[in-house]
């Protein structure tokens, strides 16, 4: 990026930014799934993709879940990996998974 100034007698030399700029933004969602072969009653194995970061680097990601029909819950926060072992899962509850 550079700025010229303009008067009557002329044209300033280029003055710039010696970076460049760039447009940041949210980050993308990341694309999570689950390994069915490390499955257990009570265990699940999950691990998602490294989205696009908008233009910043990504801190970390938080794992949330809800059963059946009801309040979402963080099962864990500040997770700089990008793979995650659920445990102490209950048999017979029907589980929703969010990265």
């Amino acid at each position: 990026m550079k700025v010229i100034a303009y008067n009557y007698y002329g044209d300033s030399i280029d003055s710039f930014i010696n970076s460049d700029v760039f447009i940041r933004t949210k980050p993308e969602a990341p694309e999570l799934t689950e390994n069915i072969l490390l499955r257990t009653k009570s265990t699940m194995y999950f691990t998602w993709s490294v989205p696009f970061n908008g233009g910043t680097p990504i801190i970390d990601y938080s794992l949330s879940f809800k059963y059946g029909v009801g309040i979402e819950i963080v099962y864990k926060s500040h997770i700089k990996n990008t793979f995650m072992l659920v445990n102490d899962l209950i048999i017979g509850n029907i589980y929703t998974f969010k990265i």
